[in-house]
């Protein structure tokens, strides 16, 4: 059995959030739109072109039945031929590269992250409920994600579904704050870079000194200079 062969303590330390830099700022620019969808990422990455195409062509459909001056905002770099055609210049609008993706989170009511095939923890998820914009993603974008179902965000899979927990979070206001506020307090509890990196640096510090030989002098310690580096805030435009 493998666990015969694992010596020391296997710790896993999540994918994190840098909260300082994603702050809730929802309308502080005069620009929110109340029927806004956004979805955000590398627009030439297959997990991320499949996405969008389904929400726009099988989720948007059943939402305009109810809610018919629905939009959705596709934002981040690259986006290919297949992604740039869903643009109709007004109800889906392709923005490719953004500078900051925050101005789009804040002018939303709501992301959405439909993915079908993942690989990784969601960013995006993470961002957005940084920023107090409440959530739906599938159950592919929630995986990995430290955050209840129904509480921190809504996960829906099939098209109905979806749509279905769209236009709730859409028509109902207090159903919408109420998720924005537990998704913001989810990464604050679960998926704070702060709070995360500390972890880190603590379980590089004990693992090096359980590895120096009795005998030998204590030495200071350093955390891994990878640590810092991931509190860099990733933006639509470098995924």
């Amino acid at each position: 059995m493998l666990a015969g062969y694992v010596r020391t303590p296997i710790h896993v330390i999540p994918n994190g959030v840098d909260l300082e830099y994603f702050q809730p700022g929802r309308g502080a620019h005069g620009n929110y739109a109340p029927h806004r969808l956004v979805f955000t990422g590398n627009m030439s990455y297959r997990p991320n072109v499949d996405a969008v195409r389904h929400l726009v062509t099988a989720v948007l459909p059943c939402v305009r039945r109810e809610i018919p001056e629905v939009e959705l905002y596709i934002v981040g770099m690259d986006p290919v031929p297949a992604v740039r055609r869903l643009a109709d210049g007004s109800r889906v609008v392709v923005t490719g590269r953004v500078d900051d993706v925050r101005p789009y989170f804040d002018a939303a009511a709501l992301a959405v992250a439909p993915l079908r095939v993942t690989r990784r923890l969601q960013n995006k998820v993470l961002e957005a409920m940084a920023m107090r914009v409440p959530v739906v993603a599938s159950p592919a974008a929630h995986q990995g994600v430290s955050a209840e179902a129904g509480r921190d965000l809504l996960v829906a899979g099939d098209p109905d579904a979806f749509s279905q927990a769209v236009v709730t979070l859409l028509q109902d206001r207090g159903v919408r704050e109420r998720c924005a506020a537990a998704g913001r307090s989810c990464v604050e509890q679960n998926h704070n870079w702060d709070t995360l990196l500390r972890k880190l640096e603590q379980l590089v510090v004990a693992t090096d000194r359980a590895s120096v030989p009795v005998e030998s002098e204590p030495r200071s310690v350093q955390p891994h200079a990878a640590a810092s580096a991931l509190r860099r805030p990733t933006t639509a435009g470098d995924r």
